[in-house]
């Protein structure tokens, strides 16, 4: 039987936050970042990299443009420590090797973010560097002795694997979540790879091209290493609204149950493998179920009450509540509603769907660190490595690459025959 209520905060996993600032600087080499917004959104980085004596590693697409952001970049760093690449939306670098990606889970076939990432990780053991900064490009940078900190506590002996930083300016929840906050919830943030200091070695975990990646990864990282993940503090990203398009909670709800259904287990000191047996997630889907069902009606509650009488919201960066908008309210509930219909429409093929990308997971894991084994810090220079990974910081953008808004994905109810049919073969294979 499985936990019989949704958890809000995961912060207990974690040791106790990173403290004291250190003498030495940070041992940083490189800052990555995986863009995909325009040029002027990595002056942050790019300060962090010049401060730190670090490479500035920015891996393109979709609105972001090498040749705009070496611009910017150069502002602040000389050329030789800027590598701008442009990664086309055909080649997902890393991917393709990944036996998840059978398995449609509603995600747009754009999102690239954990693609970058495995990128970078391989580009990272190939310049033998010990340690890189992960850095979304709507995130504002640790200062310089939250750095030097975290650098210092990565370094010693018996150190955990990384350090990640929550976002709570602006939570960085999905919109189930933030619903369920808006509804009076208690409801926390989780470190996010947007923030994640990681020291460089073949026994780093990988990104799956699921929402929740980082997840899959902090999961995978903390059951390898014990105390494998620190906390690192809190940073503040780009304030967005959660509720603009109810269609997201569609596309997140399948990785946001993978996510929290295996941290679950982590809370209960159960190992992962529990998460292979569809009984497992056909009772997880149950607790999933009266969540949502929960948050709706606190919604609903919510929007019977008279104006002057709404729950307060605090809106995060400002310092003072104000009174939630009739707007909002509704929207959170188009988006809580999407939620619960697609798992009341998916749920019986969720109980194998889950349980097999758990199996595929764990299969993809092992080419992974057979992958990483291969990686030797063998490259001779910067355009070396990147070349060995088959990218360059002066190519030039292919002519079909989509600069435009990201393509909407088929919904999952379109491929729901595709899925089982994958699944199954799944199964079969890696049961072997």
């Amino acid at each position: 039987m499985t936990t019989a209520r949704h958890i809000p905060d995961h912060r207990a996993l974690l040791p106790a936050p990173v403290t004291g600032a250190g003498g030495a600087p940070p041992a940083l080499d490189a800052v990555i970042v995986p863009s995909a917004r325009c040029a002027a959104s990595i002056h942050e980085s790019a300060t962090v990299a010049r401060d730190a004596g670090a490479v500035l590693v920015v891996l393109c697409s979709k609105q972001s443009r090498s040749d705009q952001v070496r611009a910017v970049a150069g502002r602040h760093l000389p050329g030789e420590r800027v590598a701008a690449v442009d990664v086309p939306q055909g080649q997902v670098a890393g991917r393709r090797w990944l036996r998840t990606e059978r398995i449609d889970t509603g995600e747009p076939s754009t999102r690239d973010t954990g693609a970058k990432r495995n990128l970078a990780i391989r580009l990272a053991l190939s310049m033998g560097w010990r340690q890189v900064l992960f850095l979304d490009d709507d995130v504002t940078a640790p200062r310089a002795h939250v750095i030097r900190a975290a650098s210092a506590r990565l370094g010693a002996r018996g150190g955990p694997g990384a350090v990640g930083w929550a976002f709570e300016e602006f939570p960085d929840n999905s919109l189930v979540c933030h619903a369920h906050r808006l509804a009076g919830g208690r409801q926390g943030t989780f470190v996010g790879a947007g923030g994640l200091l990681l020291r460089v070695d073949q026994r780093l975990p990988h990104f799956p091209g699921v929402y929740n990646e980082d997840w899959l990864f902090f999961a995978d990282l903390m059951v390898r290493r014990h105390r494998g993940l620190a906390f690192g503090g809190t940073l503040r990203q780009k304030a967005f609204d959660p509720f603009a398009d109810p269609a997201h909670a569609r596309r997140q709800e399948f990785g946001d149950v993978l996510g929290e259904g295996l941290f679950a287990l982590l809370h209960r000191r159960t190992p992962l493998s529990a998460a292979t047996s569809s009984g497992y997630w056909a009772d997880y889907l149950n607790v999933r179920s009266s969540f949502l069902a929960d948050v709706e009606q606190r919604l609903l509650d919510s929007r019977a009450v008279p104006p002057a009488r709404f729950p307060r919201a605090r809106v995060p960066g400002s310092g003072e509540p104000r009174l939630a908008d009739l707007s909002r309210l509704h929207r959170a509930l188009e988006g809580v509603s999407v939620a619960r219909h697609t798992l009341a429409q998916h749920r019986r093929d969720w109980e194998l769907d889950l349980p097999a990308y758990v199996r595929a997971w764990r299969q993809d894991a092992v080419v992974w660190n057979r992958m990483l084994s291969r990686t030797t810090s063998a490259a001779t220079d910067l355009d070396d490595a990147l070349g060995r990974l088959g990218l360059s910081r002066s190519s030039a953008l292919p002519a079909h690459r989509e600069l435009g808004g990201a393509r909407m994905p088929r919904s999952i109810a379109t491929v729901t025959a595709r899925v089982r049919s994958s699944t199954s073969s799944l199964v079969n294979t890696l049961s072997r």
